[in-house]
């Protein structure tokens, strides 16, 4: 599988990797080909966010979030977040597979908004399951 980074101005997919875990990939390349790595602190725009997730967490359709990375039970577990504006605090993974995708940065035109709308057709799944076997999003080093 190849890793890219996350590049400002370019939007992706959020799927689940082959490690269960939330993860960035190009859109219309398989999350199994290619995974983005977003990097500490870096401001992802999502747009798409289902109902239930908008209820769940009090957000909108669209909302700018910082993505954050934890220390695990140990030093090799790291878990990937979500910051909203709002002060929620969300699991990566809870966005995955649900249609929802992330624009790195923050858009400056009404146009570049209106482009995060494009339909993705995405496998029918209930918004927030996890991974098989995966409940908190977290990756253990081999």
């Amino acid at each position: 599988m190849r890793q890219i980074d996350a590049k400002d101005g370019e939007t992706y997919e959020i799927g689940i990797s082959n490690h269960g875990l939330g993860a960035l990939h190009p859109v219309g390349v398989p999350v199994e080909k290619c995974v983005v790595c977003a990097k500490m602190g870096q401001t992802l725009t999502l747009a798409n966010i289902p109902v239930d997730l908008q209820k769940q967490f009090d957000i909108g359709e669209r909302e700018t979030v910082s993505f954050i990375e934890t220390a695990g039970s140990d030093i090799h577990t790291i878990h990937d977040y979500l910051d909203f504006e709002n002060g929620s605090f969300v699991p990566f993974h809870r966005f995955a597979d649900c249609g929802v995708t992330a624009y790195v940065g923050i858009p400056l035109t009404q146009s570049a908004m209106d482009d995060l709308q494009v339909s993705i057709a995405i496998p029918k799944t209930l918004a927030g399951a996890t991974a098989i076997g995966h409940e908190a999003g977290e990756l253990v080093a081999a």
